[in-house]
């Protein structure tokens, strides 16, 4: 075309591709190479800003024209009419062919869509008669399909000697041969594939790219690194964007993942069409693929440059349409976060319901919906609410938020804004944290509820129970609690509620009552009771119930079952507790290591601080089990460490105090034991709890009196636990209380006294106690001269003979079957069937048949016709009905 101009026969020609495809480049290029040939080369670069300004263009072109021109400058005057801008217009284009009359003339205009009409009129003069002057046109057109676009293709693109040239992006082979003069064959090579996917064959981009890649030196060659160069060209094709486009952009940037034309189009206001075209011309630009951002770092450039509020405006816009489509809370309070948490009339609804379905997954993002919720509360009501809330999953998550809120608690409480359960969960946190006083005044108000109202009484009563067990003194401080405990008319209520039917076991334990009905009620609570929040006290006593109830097996495997359950919650402290439930009752069934291992386990699991009050359970444990496995410097060192002083207001501090007396004894101080064991009793005796089961004080402090020579308050003592465990059943505490008796009887009752130990501590699952039962059973018999009997004994002190029956594997261990599986299996050959079986030993049918399959398992027999041949028992003749 260059050459036919020089020959007379000039021409028109329009470079089109979309933004940032090197039209530019192409035209400067191809306008240097003219002027070098000795074209008269005129430039002009029309702008968004300038489109208004009449000639504007015209007046760029004229700047480079011979002096002979220059008089022709535009000067339109203020009003001109039309007819005189066309008449200027043709006498400029006029002036401008008149220049190809000596040598070749180029007019080049770079982004022709943004001419302004009087300078396109004029290039129109001049496009129209180039066929017979030595004339070339050369425009730049992006090419989308905005009005102003079409308008010039429209007026000047159609011309029938027109000539277009379409410029696209680049290839990966084309990105390859772009990367070469900067990075070398080798690494354009090898980076030209993830260069063309990160920026879709934009010449700029892939520049940008290739600068930043060489920018940060050796690393992988085939893995581009986009920085501040690619940031900058991104920004530049935002800036060439149309403002219809750039809302476009910026939208389909934040909406991330979620983007789709029909979103695009609720949130931007224009048609279906609109935002077709907008999304066709930005993804032509390797900015978006259907309709999402092409690469996190243009996403992130895109962003960043969106203003505050316009970026705040489009995610208040989001949020509504997601709240009108019913979308997830989660997504709906993403976005009004991000807005600045517009003053709309369903958004704490939204952050609270967002919290609820986070809590599992992101229990920080959850945190942070409550938070922000409590913020934009409307009212006290709303705002104590949410401030339950927050406490709630703070305390599953992050105790340390529960301290943090402790005073907010105490005004709530103070100023009643706290509904019946709120306020016992108030209380529970309270308590845990050794604010004793607080938790005092706000149970006095909770229980200030008039006295016509028994059936929130009724509703009250178990917690009054919980707080009896493990923390009486709180109960002892308020009158009306302690009379709602001893309220017997409520215990025959008929119940309605779940946690009311939950108050059976703690009134059970409180009264002593007969182990298998405190058992059964343990384990129907266990099995009915999820773990949540609000249950995890009500799960920690049961297990301690089952405990208590001699039912070491069954309490195990429910916490194994619970620490599991907590893990899925996400809750620490809960998971917590249960590991250290676990040690407790692994060091009474005699896996002392193992109790150590787990108490460690359980401390590590939350700081000092956070355990609260409760670190009394796991220390007490961890501090038992060094003393049984003679670690007696690090028992030391963990009693030296510091506890809450509230602990010992508590049930914990008992289990540390025993634990502590224990070490005393053990290691030759019975007199400082005997006022650590003396505190317990005079803590339990003053506020009128016993459980004789799960803290035998009596025996332990009948233990050091006899160490002491203190014969007759050792005895006495032990009678005194022996007739608190004569009604109840209790095996364990009545075991131990018998093996005391026996250490200050004569040889022959001592005899007596140790058979019927080792026979309830074999009842009570207490390993570790049977097998000293056992030694001081068979010493016995080695003193009196029966050494036949003294032999059996210590073969089942070593675990070889015993009445449970075994069986071994492959290793060569025996394996035995518990004592509730023997009770199980023994009652199945005399032909009972589970339901009656669960009915006579006070269990659930599920938990008969656990049992069942353990022994089926264990004696490799196929079930219950194999039973009693396996057992060495005749079968019973009962019918099976």
């Amino acid at each position: 075309m260059l050459r036919d101009s020089f020959r007379g026969s000039g021409g028109v020609a329009v470079i089109g591709g979309l933004m940032t495809s090197g039209k530019t480049t192409l035209l400067h290029t191809f306008c240097e190479e003219a002027a070098s040939e000795g074209a008269v080369v005129l430039t002009a670069t029309a702008s968004r800003e300038e489109e208004g300004v009449r000639f504007g263009v015209v007046r760029q072109l004229l700047q480079d024209a011979p002096a002979p021109v220059l008089g022709a400058e535009p000067n339109p005057e203020p009003g001109d009419r039309e007819p005189a801008a066309a008449d200027r217009a043709y006498t400029l284009g006029a002036e401008l062919l008149a220049l190809s009359a000596d040598r070749p003339v180029v007019v080049a205009v770079d982004d022709a869509q943004f001419l302004d009409s009087a300078s396109l009129e004029c290039i129109l003069v001049v496009a129209r008669r180039v066929r017979s002057a030595r004339v070339l046109v050369v425009a730049t057109n992006c090419g989308c399909s905005h009005e102003r676009c079409r308008r010039f293709l429209t007026r000047v693109g159609r011309l029938p000697y027109v000539t277009h040239v379409r410029l696209k992006r680049l290839s990966v082979a084309e990105v390859e041969v772009a990367l070469r003069h900067q990075l070398g064959d080798s690494a354009a090579s090898a980076m030209a594939p993830s260069c063309h996917e990160i920026t879709g064959g934009n010449p700029l981009l892939v520049d940008a790219l290739a600068r930043d890649t060489a920018a940060a030196g050796s690393g992988d060659p085939a893995r581009a690194r986009p920085s501040q160069s690619f940031r900058e060209a991104v920004l530049s094709c935002v800036d060439r964007c149309s403002p219809e486009s750039q809302m476009v952009l910026h939208t389909a940037a934040l909406l991330g993942r979620t983007a789709s034309t029909d979103r695009i189009e609720a949130l931007v206001g224009l048609d279906r069409s609109a935002v077709a075209a907008h999304l066709h011309t930005l993804e032509a630009a390797g900015l978006l693929t259907d309709g999402q951002c092409l690469h996190a770092a243009i996403a992130a450039a895109v962003t960043d440059s969106i203003p505050r509020e316009l970026r705040r405006t489009i995610h208040r816009r989001h949020a509504q349409l997601l709240y009108e489509e019913n979308a997830a809370a989660t997504d709906i309070a993403r976005q009004l976060i991000a807005a600045g948490l517009p003053s709309l009339p369903w958004t704490t609804e939204v952050l609270w319901t967002a919290a609820n379905e986070l809590v599992q997954d992101d229990p920080e993002a959850a945190l942070e919906c409550l938070r922000t919720a409590r913020r934009l509360a409307q009212n006290e009501d709303e705002r104590a609410t949410l401030t339950m809330m927050l406490i709630s999953l703070g305390r599953r998550t992050r105790p340390a938020v529960v301290r943090r809120y402790l005073p907010e608690l105490s005004r709530l409480l103070s100023e009643g804004l706290l509904g019946r359960p709120d306020a016992e969960s108030a209380i529970r946190y309270l308590l845990w944290f050794g604010r004793m006083d607080d938790a005092v005044r706000a149970l006095e108000r909770l229980l200030a509820a008039p006295p016509d109202e028994p059936h929130e009484a009724l509703a009250l009563r178990p917690f009054v129970l919980w707080l009896s067990i493990w923390y009486p003194e709180v109960v002892r401080r308020v009158p009306a609690a302690d009379a709602l405990r001893s309220n017997e008319e409520l215990r025959t209520e008929a119940v309605g509620s779940r946690m009311v039917e939950y108050g059976k076991v703690f009134d059970l334990m409180l009264r002593n009552g007969k182990r298998h009905e405190i058992a059964a009620e343990a384990e129907r609570l266990l099995e009915s009771c999820r773990l949540a929040d609000d249950t995890l006290d009500t799960l920690v006593t049961a297990l301690i119930a089952l405990l208590g109830a001699d039912e070491p097996e069954g309490a195990s495997r429910w916490s194994d079952a619970l620490v599991k359950q907590a893990q899925a919650y996400g809750g620490r402290i809960a998971e917590a507790q249960f590991i250290s439930l676990r040690a407790e009752i692994a060091f009474r069934e005699g896996q002392t290591e193992a109790a150590a291992l787990l108490a460690e386990e359980a401390l590590a699991q939350l700081s000092a601080e956070d355990w609260g009050v409760g670190v009394g359970l796991p220390l007490g444990t961890l501090v038992r089990a060094h003393t049984e496995l003679g670690n007696h410097d690090r028992a030391a060192e963990l009693l030296n460490e510091s506890v809450p002083p509230e602990m010992f207001e508590t049930g914990f501090g008992m289990f540390y105090l025993q634990a502590r007396g224990r070490f005393l004894l053990v290691t030759g101080d019975p007199r400082r034991a005997r006022l650590d064991f003396q505190a317990c009793w005079d803590f339990m005796r003053r506020r009128n709890v016993d459980l004789p089961n799960v803290l035998p004080w009596r025996v332990h402090l009948a233990e050091t009196h006899l160490e002491l020579g203190d014969h007759t308050t050792t005895r006495e003592l032990a009678e005194q636990q022996m007739t608190l465990t004569d009604d109840s059943g209790a095996h364990w505490a009545r075991g131990l209380a018998l093996r005391i008796l026996a250490g200050i009887s004569e040889p022959g009752e001592a005899r007596s006294l140790l058979t019927r130990s080792v026979q309830e501590l074999r009842e009570g699952g207490a390993q570790a106690d049977l097998d000293r039962s056992l030694g001081a059973l068979g010493r016995c018999c080695q003193g009196t001269g029966d050494t036949a009997s003294a032999a059996r004994v210590d073969h089942g002190a070593r675990g070889i003979a015993t009445a449970s029956v075994t069986e071994t594997t492959g290793a060569g261990e025996p394996n035995r079957l518990s004592t509730a599986e023997l009770r199980v299996a023994e009652q199945a050959v005399r032909g009972y069937t589970n339901v009656q079986i669960a009915a006579r030993l006070f269990v659930t049918v599920s938990t008969v048949e656990q049992h069942l399959t353990h022994v089926y398992r264990k004696l490799r027999i196929q079930g219950r016709t194999e039973l009693a041949s396996a057992l060495g028992q005749p079968a019973g003749g009962r019918a099976g009905g």
